[in-house]
């Protein structure tokens, strides 16, 4: 009897994975990149109960607990009612998004680069532009940004901005990492935290707390989808 159960629970959490890897539900938790291992770990379990539930009565050692094979029910049952949901502006708070950099005063020694003439289409991308230090941070005024993402609202930089945000994930959600670009936006009040938006618009010089920093000033601010996956992945990665 305990052999059959063993099976059966077998079978329950290699279904369960297989599932959850097509419906790319677990996407939300890990890279894309498991997704062929949670496939290959869900077949092997399922092959496992087979093996299992074969066995002829007497033929296995001890097995596992009741208790035990009631924990892996419990496991099971919860897997299959969990629906997970993206990483979101609370996520982003606890974590910490990197500040905008601040705009130098004195010119530099070396002439800056060309402005860029092609909009910025990632948020990730942005954030790593503005970072370069090989850039003079005024050369980058004027660069036109295209991007979507969610509204975060952090108020140390006060009800008239806010950041558009996306997770940058390496290996799974709980090493995901806030990347965000500051919108100086007259209407940040009436977004709600959370919600996907599209922000076209350039870079621009400003005065954020007492500082000359590059934030987007918006052409336009509309709702959007949330994308299929929410995250964003470095390249290589």
């Amino acid at each position: 009897m305990k052999d059959k159960a063993q099976a059966a629970v077998l079978f329950m959490i290699g279904n369960l994975l297989i599932q959850r890897a097509i419906a790319h539900d677990l996407a939300l938790l890990l890279h894309p990149r498991f997704r062929p291992l949670l496939l290959a770990s869900g077949a092997l379990l399922i092959v496992l109960s087979v093996a299992v539930f074969r066995r002829r009565e007497g033929a296995s050692a001890e097995g596992a607990s009741w208790a035990s094979l009631f924990a892996l029910v419990g496991v099971a049952a919860l897997g299959m009612f969990f629906q997970p949901g993206p990483l979101g502006g609370a996520a982003a708070a606890r974590r910490g998004l990197e500040a905008p950099p601040a705009v130098v005063a004195a010119p530099r020694a070396e002439p800056p680069r060309p402005v860029r003439t092609e909009p910025i289409r990632s948020v990730h991308e942005g954030a790593l532009f503005l970072h370069d230090e090989e850039y003079d941070p005024r050369s980058i005024t004027g660069v036109p940004v295209d991007v979507v993402g969610f509204v975060h609202k952090n108020t140390e930089y006060g009800r008239r901005y806010f950041t558009v945000t996306r997770f940058l994930m390496v290996c799974c959600a709980a090493d995901a990492s806030p990347v965000g670009l500051l919108v100086g936006y007259g209407e940040t009040p009436g977004l709600q935290e959370d919600s996907w938006v599209r922000v076209q618009g350039r870079f621009v010089q400003d005065t954020v707390n007492y500082a000359y920093t590059l934030v987007v000033a918006p052409d336009v601010v509309e709702a959007a989808q949330q994308p299929a996956d929410p995250y964003l992945y470095p390249p290589g990665r």
